[in-house]
């Protein structure tokens, strides 16, 4: 599925990446560079809910990938939310050095 998910992503089908990429993860979930393509993916789709519940799996699953916790605060800031994204982006930031 992952691999199916790359070809329909460097195809440009992004709703076809998308779900084979979640069917992917119901298989094995403790995917994280698969969850952060799933975030890719549904943040250029604007699905901002499933691009946030992807990013915050990668870092659970992965505490110190800065691109993530990058992400999730872009996601926050995109919500209108900046007392969520800060403490992301100090993370992202921390993560970075």
């Amino acid at each position: 599925r992952v691999a199916l998910g790359v070809y329909y992503f460097e195809k440009g089908d992004l709703e076809a990446a998308k779900d084979a990429y979640q069917e992917a993860l119901k298989v094995k979930p403790l995917q994280p560079q698969v969850w952060f393509r799933l975030g890719t993916v549904s943040m250029r789709l604007d699905d901002w809910d499933t691009a946030l519940t992807a990013f915050t799996e990668v870092v659970q699953q992965e505490l110190e990938e800065g691109d993530a916790w990058a992400n999730i605060a872009a996601i926050h800031m995109h919500n209108k939310d900046p007392a969520s994204a800060y403490p992301a982006l100090v993370e992202s930031l921390k993560q970075k050095r």
